[in-house]
């Protein structure tokens, strides 16, 4: 028998955990969740997917701004 690939399964990620993930990992599967999440509906309202992609970035780059703040205690 040949060696078999280990494929993850539903209840493993394929993305690096968050505790192994760079910050620029995390901020792009932040925004791929945000971008996902509500593509459908702002293509509803007329948005382009450069606007879409854009929005998910700004709105993942808020979401660590204000996760860091409540780190730090702000």
């Amino acid at each position: 028998m040949g060696a078999v690939a280990h494929l993850p399964n539903q209840f493993e990620s394929a993305q690096p955990s968050a505790a192994d993930a760079t910050l620029a990992e995390l901020l792009s599967m932040s925004s791929d969740i945000i971008e996902s999440t509500f593509a459908d509906r702002i293509r509803e309202l007329g948005g382009t997917e450069a606007e879409i992609h854009q929005m998910s970035g700004s709105a993942a780059y808020a979401l660590f701004a204000w996760s860091a703040g409540r780190g730090f205690g702000a």
